[in-house]
């Protein structure tokens, strides 16, 4: 079947609509509302100082590492914040059923009926391992571009190699 020329138009449109330039991600793209723009400045230039990145590419790669980092430590929160909560719901049934309990034997009982109860900790602790295997591959990522550097540069044309 011959594509229509009203198919062809609307396949140019979609086409030219995807080639639009997408905007940079700037801080404020990472964060939530709840997040302080202050406080990821401050992990972004922690993330700058540390890795001390070399060009746009290298800029680029601790952005991205930093985000990431930004986004592993939030869920970290979220579960914490899960497992707070949780404590909370089973505190009734936690005083009737055990005279006494210590802060371990709470939490152990709240993760045990999250994972009961709901998939919300299961799916951010598969959300978390996604994150933590990106943040590892960039970072390695990172450290090649790093000892590529000398390569990639040629400051001494006399002992260039041609790289390709």
């Amino acid at each position: 079947m011959k594509p229509t020329e009203k198919t062809r138009k609307a396949l140019r449109a979609r086409w030219n609509l995807s080639r639009v330039q997408k905007p940079a991600k700037t801080a404020e793209f990472y964060l939530l509302t709840t997040d302080s723009s202050d406080e990821y400045s401050r992990h972004l230039a922690a993330f700058m100082e540390t890795f001390d990145p070399q060009g746009h590419v290298e800029e680029t790669a601790v952005r991205e590492m930093a985000a990431l980092q930004w986004k592993i430590l939030r869920t970290d929160s979220m579960q914490e914040a899960l497992l707070d909560i949780e404590v909370d719901n089973c505190s009734r049934e936690i005083e009737s059923t055990y005279s006494q309990m210590d802060r371990p034997g709470l939490w152990a009982l709240a993760f045990r009926s999250l994972d009961t109860n709901s998939s919300a900790f299961r799916a951010l602790d598969m959300h978390q391992s996604r994150l933590y295997r990106r943040y590892h591959r960039l970072y390695t990522y990172f450290i090649d571009l790093r000892n590529r550097r000398p390569l990639l540069k040629n400051e001494n044309p006399e002992n260039a190699t041609n790289i390709s």
